[in-house]
């Protein structure tokens, strides 16, 4: 019942606005003036928070998956993923902006003075690299056997040699006899 529920396409939608929830609710307590007394601090905590929760369940998409042996939950995976992006960005323009008024100069000393800062300044560059790669587009092509190819349309044995192949060795065919085409060919 649950796997098939998950493959609905009603459920993409319902994840998304799920997520969007704590941006919502954060927008609303500072549009009616209720986050409290010190509201930029709420902002800046708020949004790490959520950065920490949305990339606590991004990280638990696939164990989640394997243990239940549902895989129609990696379909939410890069959306969930690309949510724990925005909360880091917001997280950090909430910061730069409520507490340090983009003063570039503050930034850095801080930086330089509180080392949590440089871990979630190195976080969010890490995750701007995973953002910009995660679009359809920039996946690699695969094949009709789901092996990736390189331009020329050939399979790219650079990643394809890396699997295991568990058939009986009478049926394992060399990877040059496989597709005729020599492997090491896409490297360029």
């Amino acid at each position: 019942m649950m796997r098939s529920l998950l493959l609905k396409p009603f459920t993409k939608p319902v994840v998304f606005a799920l997520a969007l929830l704590p941006f919502g609710w954060l927008l609303y307590g500072a549009l009616t003036q209720n986050l409290g007394p010190n509201p930029a601090e709420a902002l800046i905590r708020s949004t790490g928070d959520w950065t920490l929760r949305a990339l606590c369940v991004v990280l638990a998409v696939t164990p989640l998956r394997v243990i239940t042996a549902t895989p129609a939950l990696a379909r939410f995976r890069r959306m969930l993923g690309l949510f724990v992006y925005f909360y880091a960005v917001l997280h950090l323009l909430c910061y730069s902006w409520l507490d340090m008024a983009f003063v570039l100069g503050d930034i850095v000393r801080d930086i330089a003075k509180r080392p949590f800062i440089l871990v979630g300044f190195a976080a969010v560059l890490l995750l701007t690299a995973l953002a910009a790669t995660s679009s359809t587009g920039s996946a690699l092509p695969h094949n009709s056997t789901g092996a990736p190819t390189c331009a020329s349309g050939s399979p790219d044995r650079s990643t394809a040699s890396i699997s295991i192949d568990t058939r009986p060795m009478s049926r394992v065919r060399t990877p040059a006899t496989s597709t005729g085409v020599p492997s090491g060919a896409c490297r360029g």
